[in-house]
């Protein structure tokens, strides 16, 4: 059999005590309906001299009883609640049938219309059919009816309470000597009280503690734990004394047994009462030694947190944790009891808008995320990010709030979106320069053969001149450009840092005004220190970062170089959010200048980006610094304040071996010649310009626009070209991929390619053979044919 009980409101207790109430309840009954049926004393009369229970009242307290414990038992089968419906329905019309025959026509009553039925013959007389029956089982049928019908449980628990007290109201008349007895057949037999206080004690129990009556007494709350204990022990402790009183004082004097039962109903009420104050009282220091350890709990995890923890009832602070203090600045005793908007600062006091309800909300209910400032105790800011949500707190609705300091993230966020900006800007810079070198070839190459060709008295030539000029400090402006994109080649090798910076200090002054000053120093252990580094990157880092620093000082000031190691941990990194581990020597470079504000700081090492007037400078320099420092594997930051000067600080990596020293630069002859050479170029001035070039200094020169237009004149078969000088990137078949095709035919011829890129990590260099020769553009017409004779003599 399986157990329901729960689900319709009742424990298994309930159902044990509605099975054993009403299975009693119907066995008095059956037992009392047998013995009058059959003749044999199954239930005697109780006390002698009184009559049975009533044959009707005898079926219907039988059938009540077993309805009460199969819908305790079985409560989900229809069958059960149908048939206990069915009990209940005969049982509520012969109480009716009972009742009108008591107040109105005798033949109605259910005991004679059972025993006139043909064919059965009583041994015994029939039951006492009492005036107080009718109605208890009455309303004891119409609760088990609404009981099977699972509806109205309340007014099925009232009624349940009326025929438990008639019931008791019944048996006490016996024990007290006076039972109750309302006409001239006799009192209501004691078997038949017993049973209908049984029966009223299963349906109460059967409409379970969320019906009233019992429900007030239900949970664990201070009145139902006091209803609980005092309702049943005060009433039955009232009902003894009295009930003893009456006994053993009936034959003195009424006064003596007031007196009697007023001292013993005083002193077993004060036993009562002692008890259960030592019960309840032992409960509630439970609850509170509960409540504090719940809270020691509570503050042990907002503690362990690593986060600020505000509990807010309403706006008020009324507590915290330490890591909120700390945050702050504050001790806690100088926090509680303050409105939390008080630490938010002004400016950002509505975004905050849930603080001046911080206990709304359902519990569990979490508000979105919030970033503000707020204000420590010194008056600085800084950045958080919050979320609350609503929980019961010490009896009260309140709400929690996690409180993050965000700020040293926010900087590291700042510096990779800085980086991510500046590497999409030297990507950009360095494509720009890629197609600016095309036209500085032509142009370059152009004005050279135009000032061969002309008179050394021609005046032309300085138009010449300054044609070319301007190409040379536009050569030198898309060198800039990729050196910032960090395209352009470095020769990296262990440079002793003291010495580099002592030499490129010589050279400085002589582009520094003698108002400036210039000092150099060195921690001890730095003095020494040697540097994986290009020495040409490293003279124009250090160059630009002092000239930076005299454009600043216009009046003139200071410029102190400083020397130093360091050793750069992931687990600290610097306060820009750099974490690059290993050994690093670190550059300083102080001025007296006008400094920076917060917003020149951010984009001090844009291209194009400077604060001097029109004309007075490109905005390249500090950018140059950037993009050299990030092709040595290093780091840049800027130190400076508006006023108070600025320090541009710069870490290249510590190399173990020691300095290599300088090497000269090989001295090559310009020579000319006489061989085949095939000019493949897509830039149609640089093709013209180079083949005049070549063809002016003995070459014989044929040219192509592209790959596949090359491939062509060579399998005509009319020429074959001695070298191929061919550019890398063509719109329809580049320099390798011609190459490629020449040589799964058969030819091997020289080859050297120009390229746009000067470094080898460049896109349009990716795949080509390391060993490959190539010249960077913008050429001069001595690379040019220094790189062509090269080549062939090689």
């Amino acid at each position: 059999m399986t157990h329901h009980g729960s689900s319709d409101g009742i424990g298994r207790a309930s159902e044990r005590l509605v099975a054993v109430t009403g299975g009693a309840a119907a066995l008095i009954g059956a037992l009392s309906f047998l013995g009058q049926a059959t003749g044999l004393p199954l239930l005697p009369a109780i006390p002698r001299d009184a009559p049975p229970i009533a044959l009707w009242a005898s079926a219907g307290l039988a059938l009540l009883g077993l309805g009460a414990a199969a819908l305790a038992l079985v409560p989900r089968d229809r069958a059960v609640r149908r048939a206990a419906a069915l009990g209940a329905g005969v049982a509520l019309a012969a109480a009716l049938l009972a009742a009108v025959a008591y107040l109105a026509i005798p033949a109605l009553d259910p005991d004679r219309l059972l025993t006139g039925v043909a064919g059965v013959r009583w041994t015994v007389r029939t039951g006492f059919s009492h005036p107080l029956a009718s109605p208890a089982i009455g309303l004891a049928a119409a609760a088990l009816l609404l009981l099977a019908a699972g509806r109205f449980r309340d007014v099925a628990g009232a009624l349940a309470l009326v025929v438990a007290v008639a019931g008791l109201a019944a048996c006490l008349g016996f024990f007290y000597g006076s039972p109750i007895a309302l006409h001239a057949g006799g009192p209501i037999p004691l078997a038949a009280g017993v049973a209908v206080t049984l029966l009223g004690i299963a349906l109460l129990a059967l409409a379970g503690p969320a019906a009233w009556p019992l429900r007030p007494m239900a949970g664990d709350s201070v009145r139902a734990v006091l209803l609980r204990g005092f309702v049943p022990l005060v009433v039955l402790a009232v009902l003894v004394t009295d009930l003893a009183t009456v006994l053993l004082f009936s034959r003195y004097s009424g006064a003596l047994g007031s007196a009697v039962n007023a001292l013993g109903s005083a002193a077993v009420t004060v036993l009562v009462v002692s008890s259960l104050a030592r019960v309840i009282g032992g409960r509630i220091e439970r609850s509170e030694q509960a409540l504090r350890e719940s809270e020691e709990r509570f503050r042990l995890l907002s503690d362990a947190s690593f986060a600020g923890v505000a509990i807010t009832d309403g706006a008020t602070l009324v507590d915290c944790n330490e890591d909120l203090t700390s945050l702050l600045g504050y001790t806690r005793a100088e926090m509680l009891g303050r409105p939390l908007a008080d630490f938010v600062a002004p400016e950002h006091a509505g975004l905050v808008p849930w603080h001046g309800h911080a206990g709304g909300g359902d519990a569990g209910e979490a508000t979105p995320r919030h970033e503000y400032l707020m204000r420590r105790k010194d008056g600085t800011t800084f950045r958080v990010e919050a979320q609350g949500r609503a929980i019961p707190y010490g009896g009260r609705r309140v709400r929690v709030t996690a409180i993050r300091d965000i700020s040293e993230r926010q900087r590291v966020e700042e510096a990779l979106r800085q980086a991510q900006r500046m590497e999409a800007v030297g990507q950009l810079a360095g494509g720009l320069a890629h197609d600016f070198n095309n036209l500085l070839t032509a142009v370059q190459a152009s004005g050279a053969l135009l000032e061969a060709g002309l008179p050394q008295d021609s005046p032309l030539r300085r138009d010449v001149e300054t044609i070319r000029g301007a190409a040379q400090r536009g050569a030198e402006l898309t060198g800039k450009l990729l050196a910032y994109g960090r395209r352009q080649p470095l020769r990296l090798r262990p440079v002793a840092a003291r010495s580099a910076v002592q030499n490129l200090v010589h050279l400085a002054r002589r582009v520094v005004p003698a108002s400036v000053s210039i000092t150099l120093e060195s921690e001890a252990d730095a003095g020494a220190a040697t540097i994986l580094a290009d020495p040409g990157a490293l003279d124009q880092i250090l160059l630009n970062c002092i000239t930076n620093a005299r454009d600043a000082m216009p009046a003139g000031g200071a410029v102190a170089i400083a020397l130093g190691r360091v050793t750069v941990d992931p687990a600290h990194p610097l306060p820009d959010g750099w974490t690059r581990p290993g050994a690093f020597v670190t550059i300083a470079v102080t001025d007296t200048g006008v400094g920076m504000d917060a917003e020149t700081r951010r984009r001090a090492f844009e291209p194009f980006f400077t604060t001097k007037p029109v004309g007075q400078g490109t905005g390249l320099g500090l950018a140059i610094v950037y993009g050299l420092i990030r092709q040595h594997d290093g780091h840049v930051a800027i130190e400076s304040q508006p006023g108070r000067g600025t320090t541009v600080r710069i870490w290249l990596p510590a190399a173990a071996e020691e300095a290599e020293p300088p090497v000269a630069a090989p001295d090559t002859e310009v020579r000319g010649g006489h061989e085949t050479i095939l000019v493949v170029e897509d830039d149609e001035p640089v093709r013209r310009a180079t083949v005049r070039v070549l063809e002016t200094f003995g070459y014989d020169v044929a040219a192509a626009g592209d790959g596949l237009e090359a491939l062509a004149l060579l399998q005509d078969g009319r020429r074959r070209p001695d070298l191929i000088l061919s550019d890398i990137v063509m719109p329809r078949l580049g320099g390798p991929q011609m190459l490629a095709r020449l040589r799964e035919a058969g030819a091997a011829p020289k080859t050297v390619f120009t390229s746009g890129y000067s470094s080898p990590e460049a896109p349009e260099r990716v795949g080509l053979d390391p060993a490959a020769r190539v010249l960077t553009k913008p050429w001069t017409v001595p690379e040019l044919l220094r790189a062509v004779r090269g080549a062939l003599d090689g």
